[in-house]
């Protein structure tokens, strides 16, 4: 029982550290000397940062918040040999909350795009798979990251429960909280595009490639 604790506590506390760590506000203060959460949209993310300074720094951005969740998950799995997958999604939704609410930075960071695809990632291949093609079909056709955004997360809860819990190839000993787990990691994406979403229901949310007016 106290292992179980400890290892449930170790999958939340040390992803919650990794996920802290905001690259966004990291390069743009390095570029600029400025703090991305003072500039355009407010958002401590990817997207933010590639209106603000560039491409080159935005796409970075979004890589390392990949990177750094993807290794905040498979740290859990390097540590513990029983392969129980609801300590995964724990770690990915630990990593999600930091990256939101960054210990480092006084709690405000980004929505969690980025790092929840990391976490697909080393979560299920097949989930990240999923979830990559829903934001980039929706991207194309729609130019609105943000609503592609939103479908993607509501895909993460709905791909582990098909690829993760339903197969026998994964030691699932939690099945309902396994779940819940993936829902409340997509619910607090969707839950960080709210403005987002009140935009696209009145029409004033901004595409992508589109300059503000």
């Amino acid at each position: 029982m106290k292992e179980t604790i400890i290892r449930y506590a170790v999958s939340f506390i040390v992803p919650y550290l990794i996920g802290s760590i905001s690259f966004s506000i990291i390069i743009t203060y390095l570029i600029s000397k400025k703090d991305i959460r003072g500039m355009g949209s407010s958002n401590a993310g990817g997207t933010n940062v590639m209106r603000n300074m560039g491409k080159t720094a935005g796409i970075s951005v979004m890589v390392l918040d990949l990177l750094k969740s993807f290794a905040a998950v498979m740290l859990i799995k390097v540590w513990f040999s029983e392969k129980d997958v609801i300590f995964y999604c724990l770690a990915g939704l630990a990593c999600v909350l930091g990256h939101m609410f960054p210990l480092y930075f006084k709690f405000k960071g980004g929505k969690g795009v980025a790092c929840g695809a990391g976490m697909a990632l080393a979560v299920d291949w097949r989930v990240f798979i999923v979830l990559i093609s829903v934001f980039l079909l929706i991207t194309l056709i729609s130019r609105y990251v943000s609503l592609a955004s939103v479908l993607a997360a509501t895909s993460y809860p709905v791909s582990v429960f098909i690829f993760i819990v339903l197969n026998g190839n994964y030691k699932v000993n939690y099945p309902i909280l396994t779940t819940i787990l993936a829902v409340a990691s997509a619910g607090l994406v969707i839950f960080m595009h709210r403005e987002n979403i009140k935009n696209l229901i009145k029409g004033t949310e901004r595409r992508l490639g589109r300059k503000k007016s």
